[in-house]
């Protein structure tokens, strides 16, 4: 839960998932990482896309479809957002979901 709450950046709540994570960009960086992690009971492929400032999410799509991203708040740094989990939650039409998250 650690790893999945605080560097992969999502949070499972009741009717959506919180997304805002803070993931290291440059050469060294983590682009590209993907991840295979159980969301509402589903099984999800999440795959990052990881800018120059590596958080504050600018899209995300499931399964190839953007969702509507309602935005978080903090004073310190762009915001994660919220996305509704209704898709989330029902079977994937194959072996999983994907979940593309692209940061700032």
């Amino acid at each position: 839960r650690l790893v999945v709450q605080q560097l992969l950046g999502l949070q499972q709540r009741h009717d959506q998932l919180g997304i805002d994570p803070v993931l290291p960009a440059g050469p060294q960086g983590l682009d590209g990482l993907e991840v295979q992690i159980e969301l509402y009971g589903q099984p999800v492929a999440v795959r990052y896309r990881v800018g120059k400032l590596g958080h504050g999410p600018l899209a995300v799509r499931l399964n190839g479809v953007a969702l509507a991203l309602v935005p978080g708040s903090n004073r310190y740094r762009r915001a994660g957002v919220w996305v509704d989990n209704a898709a989330l939650a029902r079977p994937p039409d194959g072996d999983h979901h994907l979940l593309e998250i692209t940061l700032a």
